[in-house]
């Protein structure tokens, strides 16, 4: 990501919403494995991408609390489909994972 279009994301993206926070939230108090979420402005221009490229399917491979899945999912149009494969630690999906992305406004996808 060249520095304008950094600038230009942070300048225009709106900010997370509730569900986003939340999650960020939850995803922080994990400790330092919470360094992997993706960062605030790259889940923006991930949905802006699938938006501006008239993306119909996303696919997460690696999902870790589903951040930049529910980002992808809704730069999609509302008959976009989006599937994210969840990371599992000890035999377990990620708990974040597994309760944000269904409860997110694009979980249905």
């Amino acid at each position: 990501m060249t520095p304008a279009l950094y600038d230009y994301l942070v300048a225009h993206a709106p900010p997370p919403d509730a569900v986003l926070q939340d999650l960020a939230a939850e995803t922080a108090a994990l400790g330092p494995i919470s360094r992997m979420q993706v960062a605030v402005e790259e889940a923006a221009f991930l949905g802006w991408l699938a938006r501006v490229i008239g993306a119909r399917r996303a696919v997460e491979v690696g999902t870790f609390t589903g951040y930049s899945a529910i980002a992808m999912a809704r730069g999609l149009p509302p008959t976009g489909i989006s599937s994210a494969a969840t990371s599992v630690r000890n035999g377990r999906p990620s708990p974040a994972a597994t309760s944000r992305v269904p409860a997110s406004p694009t979980g249905s996808r």
